[in-house]
């Protein structure tokens, strides 16, 4: 099926829509919508800067109030059973850590609410299916133009221009048959044999002033032909490339949320301060299987042996902190007095001199938060780790 030039009304800010609301305990949103549309919401807030089909915009801007040392993250997505300040009781709601203000989180959610009507009718029209967004926007980007005006988004087939680059050439054509019959019509009209002979010689000259225009009409048609062809040929590999992009993007997807479905399963107790930033800095980090089994032993001690962090070994109290812990680990590590770069160099000339060496590093920090009778340890991974958990230290007992 193609797409012709169609409307679709995204959901708007408002009570028939969604609705903003800034508290002490974050920014919240709630919406309108069926769960396949929450879905959508959900791969967008779980990658948002992969999801652009609208030509107006070029990158999602997200801002947080980086004060606070925020990034970019949803802390839930759920369905809502109370209502919104604006006295409507919405399906779902959104929570986030703070907006800059109030602008910024206007701008980004109705961004993302266009972009998931969008989707969401695109695959009621059957041009794409839910598990296979983001390969597809490549393709989509390329057939039509995607334009957001005042309550609606608007789309529009890119065949309609190379059908006009070939009007083009035909009304070149046409042109030029037009004028020959001109000419042939004007020596038919004149009676006089020397008016006809001046006027046959001027309209040779024409002519051959007009060859040579056809001439030059046709090597342009020509280049024009070539111009579009060399596009074409570009735009076919920018879209081969965006395909790679875009497969590589869900393959990190898919990753960060098997990595999320592997923590909960294994550590179910521990909760994050800053799920994603957890995730990421650990996934990158040269040592992760040293800090997974330090994990590990943690998970042991506090939940199955009943230990308090306080008691634990290999866990020291962080300076400066009222809450946090933090977990070490030895290594044994070969050592050189030479540069990494230079040492494929060295060994070229006969041999490093190197040493094992054991060196300690540092590894999760954990704290314990007792709220009402209820405990639970939050872990946290990362650099310059500390001056941001003074934010939060200890972190907010909230449902995560």
């Amino acid at each position: 099926m193609k797409l012709m030039n169609l409307i679709v009304r995204p959901l708007r800010h408002g009570e028939s829509g969604w609705f903003h609301e800034k508290t002490k305990y974050g920014d919240f949103v709630a919406f309108f919508g069926t769960k396949n549309f929450k879905n959508i919401i959900e791969k967008i807030l779980n990658n948002p800067n992969a999801y652009h089909l609208f030509d107006s915009h070029k990158m999602v801007s997200i801002d947080f109030d980086n004060k606070n040392g925020e990034e970019f993250e949803y802390l839930a997505l759920r369905e809502s059973f109370r209502k919104a300040r604006n006295g409507v009781q919405y399906k779902w709601y959104i929570k986030y850590n703070w907006f800059k203000d109030y602008k910024s989180a206007l701008r980004f959610n109705q961004w993302m609410f266009s972009t998931a009507s969008l989707i969401e009718h695109l695959i009621i029209e059957k041009i794409i299916k839910i598990d296979s967004i983001i390969e597809n926007i490549p393709i989509l980007k390329k057939k039509y133009h995607f334009v957001e005006e005042l309550d609606q988004i608007r789309i529009e087939s890119k065949e309609d221009q190379s059908n006009s680059n070939d009007a083009v050439v035909e009304i070149i054509k046409e042109a030029k048959d037009a004028f020959g019959k001109i000419l042939e019509r004007e020596i038919h009209n004149v009676n006089k044999d020397d008016e006809k002979t001046e006027l046959i010689q001027a309209i040779e000259a024409l002519k051959s002033e007009n060859s040579e225009l056809r001439i030059h009409a046709d090597n342009l048609t020509n280049r024009f032909k070539e111009q579009i062809s060399i596009l074409e040929q570009v735009k076919n590999e920018s879209v081969e490339f965006q395909k790679e992009n875009s497969t590589l993007r869900k393959e990190l997807e898919m990753n960060q949320s098997s990595q999320e479905e592997y923590f909960r399963a294994v550590f179910p107790n521990f909760y994050f301060v800053r799920k994603k930033r957890f995730l990421r800095d650990l996934s990158k980090d040269k040592n992760k299987e040293d800090h997974i089994k330090i994990l590990w032993k943690l998970y042991e001690e506090i939940f199955h042996n009943q230990n308090n962090i306080e008691n634990l070994n290999n866990l020291e109290k962080v300076k400066g902190l009222d809450s946090w812990y933090q977990a070490f680990f030895t290594k044994k590590m070969s050592k050189t007095r030479y540069r990494s770069n230079a040492i494929y160099d060295h060994q070229w000339q006969g041999g490093v001199d190197s040493k094992i060496v054991e060196e300690t590093l540092k590894s999760f920090y954990i704290c314990k938060v007792n709220l009402h009778g209820n405990t639970r340890h939050y872990i946290h991974f990362g650099k310059s780790s500390e001056e941001y958990l003074q934010n939060h230290d200890p972190p907010q007992f909230r449902l995560n």
